[in-house]
């Protein structure tokens, strides 16, 4: 019975003996076909261009945004407005200290949004985006 156990697993692992192998062409093994009396083929020219296909559908219309500056603020305010059809993003005061956020805004009677600085600021920044 030790016998055929030793010799079972001699023929199991002289089985697995060429599995972890690999060849090192990833298209075959060229070993193969010159047994056989063959060589690889040569890789040939690529075939004629098909067809253009039908047009894609058109994409989802992307987000405008518009900037706008203004340098008027120490006789003005240096005011500036977002259209009816457009939404505040920002409203940057620029001064000589440093930036900060717009707070002083009014909307008109048309929709439009009216955004200021202080006489202190140098610059608005106003970014705005279509609905």
């Amino acid at each position: 019975m030790r016998t055929t156990l030793v010799v079972g697993l001699a023929v199991i692992a002289l089985a697995l003996a060429g599995c972890g192998e690999k060849s090192g062409n990833s298209k075959g093994d060229s070993s193969l076909l010159s047994g056989l009396g063959g060589s690889p083929a040569k890789e040939g020219p690529p075939g004629p261009m098909g067809p253009q296909g039908p047009a894609g559908p058109p994409g989802p219309a992307g987000a405008s945004l518009r900037t706008a500056t203004s340098t008027s603020c120490a006789s003005n305010g240096c005011p500036l407005s977002c259209s009816a059809d457009e939404v505040l993003v920002s409203a940057l005061c620029v001064g000589a200290t440093g930036v900060r956020l717009s707070d002083n805004m009014q909307l008109d009677r048309e929709g439009a949004l009216t955004v200021r600085c202080g006489s202190t600021s140098t610059s608005l920044i106003l970014s705005c985006a279509k609905k």
